[in-house]
């Protein structure tokens, strides 16, 4: 049976937001979002020896993958107002991520995500 990695972890958060400056400023979309689902199945994999994505020989999940390229590609967007490529929209973004607002709430937003999977929070 498939052990959840993302409610305990919000459980903590609710009882705790002290403990967890980050995390606790997530919306409830941003938990909720296909981006979090992703992260979960691609956690569950990785414990369970699991091939995943391997880039420049290092193991990575599709979602932080996601996130990666995401940083790249809304940090060009809400800058310069410039789009990475011609099939791109904002809207896969704020859908993907659960976030919402302006392009610079959006990145706001964004990288409170990117902080804590980058960071090592979860």
């Amino acid at each position: 049976m498939e052990q959840p990695i993302i409610e305990p972890m919000r459980k903590k958060v609710l009882e705790n937001p002290e403990d967890y400056p980050l995390l606790s400023q997530w919306t409830e979309e941003m938990w909720e979002s296909p981006f979090m689902h992703q992260y979960e199945k691609d956690g569950q994999k990785f414990e369970n020896g699991e091939e995943i994505l391997t880039v420049q020989g290092t193991p990575m999940g599709h979602a932080v993958w996601n996130l990666l390229i995401s940083k790249r590609d809304l940090s060009l967007y809400a800058n310069t107002r410039m789009k990475p490529h011609r099939k791109w929209k904002v809207s896969d973004v704020k859908w993907y991520f659960g976030i919402k607002g302006t392009k610079h709430t959006l990145l706001e937003q964004f990288m409170l995500i990117f902080d804590v999977i980058h960071g090592g929070e979860m």
